[in-house]
């Protein structure tokens, strides 16, 4: 799982954007 700046711009869909 890779969103750590994922989560600072968009924390609502963090796990999108990894699976994504």
């Amino acid at each position: 799982m890779m969103g750590g700046t994922d989560i600072v711009t968009k924390p609502h869909r963090t796990l999108n954007d990894n699976y994504d």
